[in-house]
């Protein structure tokens, strides 16, 4: 019996076997006898890319399953409170749908589906070739600033959506794209997401606070037939070693920035009276009373009255 190798993505397959273990792709009669040619064009096969509509609004969405996970293609666009849209711009909703806090991205996603787990995102990018390569595999082909492109290879086209602030701030759309994950940190109060960045090939994870960070969703589907639901290992701390995103040509988001948290605390700190500037004024103050006491003119003791009055003004 010959070899046979699947159409999709020319990998080996075992006798009788339904999917093929390397990209999910469903095995159809037409299998080739012969490895594909890696150079040429596959058509995506029927099974992993479809629809859904999210019977509350009516919104279609592209899905591709990925493995054995099935993902929404786009960003999530249903309005619920806690959404934005990146500067309130009409063209910006229809690209990058719409950004959430965490509490609603928890319960925004439709009947089934759900928002990611950490775990769950995991899959997705040990699946596309591991953290430090999975970035350009998931990013889309088109929509990235300075050609900093994808190559889409398993049709989740990642675009980059920016980020916003409970300040009304928006940022880095066009470099960098930010999804939620279900993973938190409730003593914390941060949760993980994950970031794509126009400059880099690596699938970035960190967490933000939950309250003030707006970002993109992705759904996956709860599906009983596919095991999407995977538990989330407190004891990994492989994060940690993860590298720090690369710094973009755009401005960056100094709203979640140590140097922004420096420069405010700064801030605040002008605003605080200088204590040795309010002893200096007291002490001359007194002088100016005692040298107007002594000579015993009277426009010295004026002169003490009003330093002190200005002084009680400017500290109240």
């Amino acid at each position: 019996m010959k070899a046979m190798f699947c159409s999709n993505c020319g990998n080996k397959l075992e006798d009788n076997a339904n999917f093929c273990p390397q990209c999910g792709a469903k095995v159809a009669s037409n299998a080739l006898s012969t490895p594909s040619d890696s150079s040429s064009t596959l058509a995506e096969p029927s099974d992993t890319v479809g629809t859904f509509t999210d019977p509350r609004d009516g919104r279609v969405y592209k899905t591709v399953k990925i493995g054995n996970q099935v993902w929404m293609a786009e960003n999530l666009a249903y309005d619920a409170p806690g959404s934005v849209c990146y500067e309130n711009d009409p063209a910006n909703f229809e690209k990058y749908g719409l950004l959430y806090k965490w509490e609603t991205a928890m319960k925004v996603c439709p009947p089934g589906w759900h928002l990611p787990s950490r775990a769950e995102w995991d899959v997705l990018i040990t699946y596309a070739g591991g953290r430090g390569s999975a970035g350009i595999k998931l990013k889309a082909t088109s929509g990235w600033n300075s050609n900093g492109n994808g190559t889409d290879d398993f049709a989740f086209s990642a675009l980059p959506g920016g980020i916003g602030d409970s300040h009304g701030g928006f940022y880095n759309v066009g470099t960098t794209g930010y999804w939620w994950s279900a993973t938190a940190d409730d003593a914390a109060d941060y949760a993980y997401y994950r970031i794509m960045n126009y400059i880099s090939e690596i699938v970035y994870r960190f967490y933000f606070g939950k309250s003030y960070s707006l970002l993109s969703v992705r759904c996956i589907k709860d599906d009983g037939n596919i095991t999407n639901k995977t538990e989330d290992d407190p004891n990994d701390l492989s994060w940690l070693d993860e590298p720090v995103p690369p710094k973009t040509e755009e401005p960056v988001n100094i709203f979640y920035s140590k140097d922004y948290q420096l420069r405010h605390l700064v801030e605040e700190d002008k605003r605080h009276i200088d204590i040795k500037k309010v002893i200096g004024w007291i002490l001359l103050g007194v002088v100016c009373v005692l040298i107007g006491w002594y000579w015993v003119y009277v426009k010295w003791i004026l002169l003490g009255v009003v330093v002190i009055f200005l002084l009680l003004a400017f500290i109240s």
